[in-house]
């Protein structure tokens, strides 16, 4: 029989997110720290999970390859970016305000 696929959406809970540095200068790289879906006050398990350029490399739960951690930051990463870009795209110059590189002299 051609069972059908259902897909159940889980709540990711961000603790931290880091980004990663090496001399001074941004190298792509963003480790977030999610708490694990049994996260407790008594039991409180988290993973971490690594995105190179927007797509997740690993995750230190115990799935192999892809898991929902890794889905969950890779989508909300793109979701970051999509507006970071939205931002930059409708943001005013100089509040439309006149502008002159020369200074008069008074």
């Amino acid at each position: 029989m051609g069972g059908k696929k259902t897909t159940t959406t889980t709540v990711l809970v961000v603790l931290y997110r880091f980004a990663l540095k090496r001399n001074g200068t941004l190298t792509g790289g963003i480790v977030s720290r999610v708490c694990a879906g049994d996260w407790t006050q008594e039991n409180k398990h988290t993973y971490d999970v690594t995105l190179f350029c927007g797509k997740a490399t690993s995750c230190t739960c115990a799935a192999r390859g892809d898991c929902k951690h890794r889905r969950a930051m890779e989508e909300r990463e793109q979701t970051r970016r999509d507006v970071e870009q939205r931002k930059r795209e409708t943001a005013p110059l100089n509040g439309n305000a006149p502008f002159s590189l020369l200074r008069r002299a008074s």
